[in-house]
């Protein structure tokens, strides 16, 4: 069954939820075979976690920032394995 589902994986999201995307990618790599490349400010981050800030308005307030801003390694992104890409 794993090689008939695949998985589109967003970097920012990952984040978002509390978990480490490459930490992620390293594990499901043979999974993934489309990306959303989101950043997550996390500055933004822990108010709306504090808060209990539904997404939307976390969206509003700016939860996703410009790519390398934020606090998903976008360097360690890059080093995935390139059949990711394909």
């Amino acid at each position: 069954m794993k090689a008939l589902l695949k998985i589109c994986f967003d970097t920012g999201h990952h984040s978002y939820a509390g978990f480490d995307p490459v930490a992620f990618m390293d594990r499901y790599i043979d999974r993934i075979s489309y990306m959303h490349f989101k950043d997550i400010d996390p500055v933004v981050k822990a108010d709306v976690v504090a808060k209990r800030t539904d997404f939307y308005k976390a969206c509003g307030q700016g939860i996703f920032c410009n790519l390398g801003q934020g606090d998903v390694d976008f360097p360690a992104v890059r080093q995935a394995p390139v059949g990711c890409w394909f």
